[in-house]
């Protein structure tokens, strides 16, 4: 992925548009106003919004829960 400020990335949509509980789309994990505002951001802006999806992406990845315990692997 090119990061040079002066390019437009592509959008991130990958057209699963649904909003959850908090506002954000399951599909890119943009907000509304994210969206909203995709077209009007300079090229810097965009690259930098998709540094902070990232992040999300990140940080959305779900995590197994404490107690609970993994099936044993079979050999």
């Amino acid at each position: 992925m090119c990061q040079d400020a002066r390019v437009a990335p592509e959008s991130p949509c990958i057209k699963i548009c649904t909003l959850d509980a908090a506002g954000v789309c399951t599909g890119c994990l943009r907000t509304v106003a994210e969206i909203a505002s995709w077209i009007s951001m300079t090229s810097e802006e965009q690259w930098q919004l998709l540094a902070l999806l990232a992040e999300r992406r990140k940080r959305r990845r779900p995590q197994p829960e404490r107690g609970l315990i993994e099936p044993a692997q079979q050999r």
